[in-house]
């Protein structure tokens, strides 16, 4: 038994009204249980096939709570990964995210290799590399973020 089903089944995780045990383990390779309980989704897309279809699979989420739970989650930013506009991959990817997701699709992070060894120091990429294309990137997506958050209506 997974651990999610252990803790639904142990009463320590409580489901949404109307949701009841059976019914989640039927549902719950079709939904993100946490979805259920976000207003909106920051998605994060690496530039492959996969990923894309990835990003299908929580839109098809969405939409189940929206419908079966009566909730509105919406994915409020679609963010580009491993972004190498030498691949023609990405070009295709980032095409089917504009395509789906308009203007939700946030500016990319570029592939780089510091990025993927700034972990393995325990660091962030701003102190291990702070001026490499992968910092750069980042940088440029959270001032992007704090503008728009600016300009959104304040939540009650």
């Amino acid at each position: 038994m997974r651990e999610l089903d252990k803790e639904v089944a142990s009463g320590r995780m409580r489901l949404p009204e109307g949701l009841g045990n059976d019914e989640f383990v039927r549902r719950r390779h079709r939904v993100h249980l946490g979805a259920a309980y976000a207003d909106e989704i920051w998605l994060p897309v690496s530039m492959d096939y996969l990923s894309l279809q990835g990003a299908r699979q929580v839109v098809e989420s969405v939409q189940m709570i929206r419908e079966e739970l009566d909730h509105v989650v919406t994915v409020r930013y679609v963010i580009p990964t491993f972004y190498d506009v030498r691949n023609a991959k990405t070009k295709a990817v980032s095409e089917a995210l504009t395509t789906s997701f308009g203007a939700a699709v946030t500016s990319p992070v570029r592939a780089n290799v510091r990025l993927s060894e700034a972990p393995s120091y325990h660091q962030s990429i701003f102190d291990y590399a702070p001026q490499s294309t992968g910092a750069e990137d980042f940088r440029t997506l959270v001032r992007s973020i704090l503008a728009d958050e600016a300009q959104k209506p304040a939540r009650r």
